[in-house]
Parts: structure tokens; sequence; C-alpha cells
């Protein structure tokens, strides 16, 4: 799974994209595409609350994958404790982090094992 990180009072939390953190999209915003049009809106306060959100899902499935897998990361942070401790003029680095987490946890890599069987060697393309 990928991951990005996002920085906060000088603590740096993992962001995940995993299974339940799209459910959980899915149930607070209608889906990342929503959420994205929330964030790309004229209304500030929605942009805020969309943003403080969406870390708050993915710091939680973060925490969680990085505890699992031996990675560093502080403890997660609510929507409101953001909203508490994030100034203005730090939104558009966490927006930056939001997105390289979403676009990281939708990306995919295929990989392609060679088979050296004879059919393999026959079989068209």
């Amino acid at each position: 799974m990928r991951t990005a990180t996002v920085k906060v009072l000088g603590e740096v939390h993992v962001l995940c994209l995993s299974t339940r953190a799209k459910i959980e999209i899915d149930e607070q915003f209608g889906g990342l595409e929503k959420a994205f049009e929330r964030l790309t809106g004229d209304d500030s306060r929605a942009v805020m609350e969309t943003t403080f959100g969406l870390l708050a899902i993915l710091m939680r499935a973060g925490a969680i994958y990085a505890q699992r897998t031996g990675m560093e990361s502080a403890a997660p942070l609510s929507a409101d404790e953001m909203l508490d401790m994030v100034g203005i003029d730090d939104l558009p680095v966490m927006v930056t982090a939001l997105r390289e987490a979403i676009v990281n946890g939708v990306k995919r890599d295929v990989e392609v094992e060679e088979n050296d069987s004879k059919n393999a060697l026959t079989t068209p393309s």
C-alpha cells in the first residue's frame, strides 16, 4: 500500500488510503469525487472541514498501517484537534499531502511474471 506523510506541529503522520478509509470517506462525504468537489469549492468552511475530516481518516488508517509495518508515525489527530492547532497558512501544505495520499492510494501497479513454459513461448500476446 502506498502512503504519504504530513507534518503537524513537528510530528510526522503517515497517511494511508486503506479500504476502511475509503469506506469512511464514502460514508462521511459521499465518495472521493464529492470530497474533492468540496475541496475545490468556494465555501472556505467546507474546504477546511473537508480537509481536516479527510486528514483525520487517512491519519487513523496510516497509524494502523505504520504500526503493523514498523514505520514511525505520530498518533493520529482528530479533525477537531487539527482545526484548533493548524493555522490557515498551513492549509496548502495539508491539502498537498492529502492529495498525495489519495492519489498514491488509488494508483495501480501491475507486475507481470515471465512464464518459462513451452506454452508461453507459443501463445501470442
